[in-house]
């Protein structure tokens, strides 16, 4: 049996950077009893996301070594950015706020009075800024979900679902359906839910030790130490952008112990609304140059549209004048660009230990027909059935991880789906079913392909034997 284990998190926290495979990003998989090394790795466009890193800190360095010597000096040096200010490259912010940047004696590890581009590179991955970022949220909504879910089983009223109340759930749930989708979605169950409902945060310092979980669970941010095993029992492979043909988005190989709920959000959102802000920021400029001689400075910069340019002068003001050149904000933002290519979060959002969740098989946040008949199943395999009823204490906790280019949405994203292309564009709710209200051609072709009699034509049936001209 497949243990769902509570999922994780730590990589440039847990292991050294030095310390890290080649390639790839390990972190911790934390299970009921023990503690398991997997490894994450990611392809952008066909290169490795470290190859797309060490451009981006050679422009990093580039940038901010004005003198061209091949080291920082202290005068250069305190022009770098805070990491958490760069951290929030992944929601699209590219001017950041003056102060807090890096203290001469934490880059400059060997104290010989200069400071490397090696050096700088080791300080920015230390606190989380450069390769994979993880980030981690706890459901607000998981609970009130669950709790929602167990009263509606609970046909009479007594504390607790039994294993007949569990195994009536599709004739007791199946009313909640109010719009006919065939689901039984968050929603339904508590009006105007948002579920998950929790976007992993990336101003959070990393996580550098264990902290006590509120409910007694023991927390899912753990460092990679201790009781920990040598090689990776789990990798996952990421592939965004252009890939070789065939070559799927998430390849997960290994003892598959991180259970359900691992998606790719394919969507390049850190590069474009990097994009989007640098666009705005060139815009402002222009509209802020009152006398278009391609500079801002005094009055200027004091105009309310442009006061967010004003921060940049710490950073982006090379030449020392106390003015924001049309040169200097380019190269500022181009450097953002280039540091916005390589972002990738991992967003962990801990759902807890929920009935819903459990039922959930696929991790899309409904449940459908047929995860509402297995749901007596689910419960059973989890071993969280005892004395005839549903113990809460013995439901499996669960995660939902989405690996994103950016920020990670709030939202769930849907898994994909198998089948022969007609069956996904019948599947109109996207459950990975085809039932009988679904299906466009004759009862008896349904019927025909519906080995099992069940009233659902899954995939494996649709591959069978394709409907009939």
């Amino acid at each position: 049996m497949t243990r769902p284990f509570a999922i994780l998190l730590t990589a440039a926290t847990a292991l050294p950077a030095a310390a890290q495979p080649p390639g790839g990003t390990d972190f911790a998989l934390v299970g009921p009893t023990d503690v398991r090394r997997a490894r994450l790795t990611v392809e952008l466009d066909g290169k490795p996301v470290g190859e797309v890193w060490d451009a981006g800190f050679r422009a990093l360095f580039a940038y901010f070594d004005r003198d061209g010597s091949g080291h920082l000096d202290k005068t250069e040096a305190a022009r770098l950015p805070a990491a958490a200010v760069l951290r929030q490259l992944a929601w699209g912010h590219v001017i950041p706020t003056p102060g807090g940047g890096p203290r001469w004696a934490d880059l400059d590890a060997d104290s010989d009075g200069k400071v490397s581009r090696g050096e700088v590179e080791t300080f920015y991955r230390s606190r989380g800024f450069g390769g994979v970022v993880f980030a981690h949220a706890r459901s607000p909504a998981a609970q009130k979900l669950s709790a929602a879910l167990w009263a509606k089983l609970d046909t009479n009223a007594d504390g607790k679902v039994s294993e007949a109340e569990l195994a009536a759930a599709a004739k007791v749930l199946t009313p909640l359906d109010t719009n006919t989708d065939e689901l039984v979605s968050a929603t339904e169950l508590v009006a105007g839910l948002r579920y998950p409902g929790a976007a992993p945060a990336l101003a959070l310092e990393p996580t550098a030790a264990p902290k006590a979980d509120p409910d007694g669970v023991r927390s899912s941010l753990v460092p990679l130490a201790g009781p920990v095993s040598e090689k990776p029992v789990e990798t996952w492979t990421v592939r965004f952008g252009k890939r070789a043909d065939g070559a799927p988005a998430l390849e997960r190989s290994g003892d598959r112990i991180a259970g359900s709920g691992v998606r790719v959000d394919p969507a390049p959102r850190a590069v474009e609304e990097v994009a989007a802000a640098c666009k705005l920021a060139r815009r402002t400029f222009t509209e802020s140059d009152g006398n278009s001689d391609g500079k801002l400075a005094d009055v200027e910069l004091e105009k309310p549209a442009a006061l967010g340019l004003k921060f940049l002068l710490p950073f982006a003001d090379r030449d020392a004048d106390g003015a924001l050149s049309r040169a200097e904000l380019d190269a500022w933002l181009d450097l953002q660009a280039a540091l916005a290519a390589g972002v990738v979060v991992v967003g962990v959002t801990d759902l807890g230990a929920g009935l819903f969740e459990s039922l959930d098989a696929d991790r899309d946040g409904v449940l459908s027909v047929r995860e509402l008949r297995g749901a007596i199943a689910r419960v059973r395999s989890a071993s969280a059935i005892k004395g005839g009823f549903v113990s809460k204490p013995d439901l499996p906790r669960h995660a939902v991880v989405v690996v994103a280019r950016g920020r990670v949405p709030a939202e769930l994203i849907p898994p994909p789906r198998p089948g022969p292309a007609w069956f996904r564009a019948m599947d109109r709710n996207g459950d990975g079913d085809v039932s009988a209200g679904e299906f466009l051609g004759p009862a008896a072709e349904f019927k025909r392909l519906d080995a099992d009699g069940d009233g659902l034509l899954s995939a494996d049936e649709a591959n069978a034997d394709g409907p009939r001209k």
